[in-house]
């Protein structure tokens, strides 16, 4: 007997001690009048205990026929009281042999242990029940009567069925799923494995079973880290988890798997295990990673496409030999800073400049010769600007200059400075060491013009009253339309 059904059935010994009581004031040495008064204290407290119980009580004979029941088995039953006393195990037990059996077996002595059995109502209802019996001997050790204490376990077995039936529902998808379903036992033990464990790790169901941690040991040693986390942190937060995790199979092959695991507690919090399952996914493992490096390959190609189209705007917006930006580039650039001047009511200067006789020069010395002085020029050009400024090459040997915030004075006193170092340009070429001179117009806004356009042409002008002028010069557009 369990140590619940002991605590259960505490009344029987408390009963059989007050029956001891009984026996003693028995006893013809004990005053007459006290012996009456004891039996009746232990009689009342007998009769309080044989009807609060919560187990049913019967007193039968060695015959088996019922002395007197408690009103817990009476209801059990579906009888009275005294309905009860007129009755016989015979006509309460629905398994009359096996009773019989036990009534022999107490009468022989034998002491038998708690057992099931299967009672018959008044309506004819059969209930399970759970019986204690016990053959009460008299003071000289005869046997007097049998007294059991049986309990209906009907709710019980309910619950034991549906928990079945639960059971055997869940092992018939279990057996029959692609999944690796599994049950652990509190210390971690394999309970359960389903047959498709053999079909995903290559090893028995009942190697799990047998095999103490063979989990652990077939992990990969990359990912067992990741997996002991896991498990803690399940017991941790008490709640179901899951992990990625590869194996290695008994041929040697490594498989992912996706573990999930779901801890089983009892309604006193106690730990009971857990359930789960685990399913094969290296085939959506090995086509992640083949879009991950496809991924990688379409996002470098991507890398190398916007590369390349910056490299094409790039050359778009510069000239080829200078490196200076383009006339494509100027006439977004000089709109752009116009509107930043008028917003700002900043003043801007555009010098424009030429090299004198350069077509001169490319016939007598190359046109290799040519683009030497065009680079250096335009290395010049660079060095002398602010970070603002913007250099471009305008055409053939022509370049020009926005100056934002520069005035007219400022203008003319940078287009000097130019004009001066260009001039100490030398290129060695067959001994000679030619050289060139460049002829500058200047424009300023607002006093020479308001749009981009007007600006160019009259600076351009400019440019070419130097020409006009002896070449080698600077020329600005005055406030009044002429020259200066």
């Amino acid at each position: 007997m369990s140590e619940s059904h002991g605590t259960e059935y505490c009344h029987q010994a408390e009963i059989q001690r007050l029956q001891g009581c009984i026996e003693e004031l028995e006893k013809p040495d004990v005053n007459h009048q006290q012996q009456k008064e004891s039996l009746g204290e232990s009689e009342s407290l007998f009769q309080y205990l044989f009807e609060q119980t919560h187990d049913a009580v019967f007193i039968l004979d060695l015959a088996g026929r019922h002395i007197i029941s408690n009103q817990r088995a009476a209801t059990m039953l579906g009888y009275t009281k005294e309905e009860m006393a007129s009755l016989s195990v015979n006509e309460t037990s629905a398994e009359r042999e096996k009773s019989k059996s036990v009534l022999e077996r107490l009468l022989a002595g034998e002491h038998i242990p708690l057992y099931e059995r299967l009672f018959r109502k008044k309506d004819g209802q059969i209930i399970p029940v759970e019986i204690n019996a016990e053959l009460i001997r008299g003071k000289n050790n005869e046997p007097i009567y049998i007294q059991s204490v049986v309990r209906d376990i009907s709710e019980r077995k309910r619950v034991e069925q549906q928990l079945r039936e639960s059971e055997f529902k869940y092992r018939i998808v279990a057996d029959n799923t692609h999944d690796w379903e599994f049950w652990l036992s509190p210390s971690g033990k394999f309970i359960y494995t389903s047959p498709s464990c053999k079909d995903i790790t290559g090893y028995e169901a009942d190697e799990f079973k047998r095999t103490p941690h063979i989990l652990i040991k077939i992990i990969h040693p990359e990912d067992l880290a990741g997996f002991l986390a896991h498990q803690k942190d399940v017991a941790k937060k008490r709640e179901k988890g899951e992990v990625e995790f590869r194996i290695q199979k008994p041929d040697g092959n490594i498989i992912w798997i996706d573990h999930v695991c779901q801890p089983i507690f009892d309604d006193n919090g106690a730990y009971l295990g857990a359930r789960g399952s685990n399913r094969d996914i290296t085939r959506r493992k090995i086509m992640e990673a083949e879009l991950k490096e496809a991924n990688e390959k379409l996002n470098a190609h991507i890398c190398e496409i916007e590369q390349l189209q910056s490299e094409l705007r790039e050359q778009a917006l510069h000239d080829p030999l200078t490196g200076l930006y383009n006339r494509r580039y100027l006439n977004e650039a000089l709109e752009r800073e116009i509107t930043r001047a008028k917003r700002e009511d900043h003043c801007l200067s555009v010098i424009i400049s030429d090299i004198d006789h350069f077509k001169k020069i490319n016939d007598t010395y190359g046109h290799q010769v040519g683009d030497k002085f065009l680079t250096e020029i335009a290395a010049i050009m660079k060095n002398y600007a602010r970070s603002s400024d913007i250099i471009c090459r305008y055409g053939g040997e022509e370049f020009l200059l926005i100056l934002p915030g520069a005035t007219k004075a400022a203008a003319m006193k940078r287009a000097r400075e130019l004009k001066r170092s260009c001039a100490g340009i030398r290129i060695l070429q067959e001994g000679k060491r030619p050289k060139v001179t460049l002829s500058f117009g200047v424009a300023t806004f607002p006093i020479h013009g308001q749009e981009a356009g007007e600006l160019i042409i009259k600076a351009d002008k400019a440019m070419y009253r130097s020409k006009d002028l002896g070449r080698n010069r600077v020329t600005a557009w005055d406030e009044k339309g002429a020259l200066s």
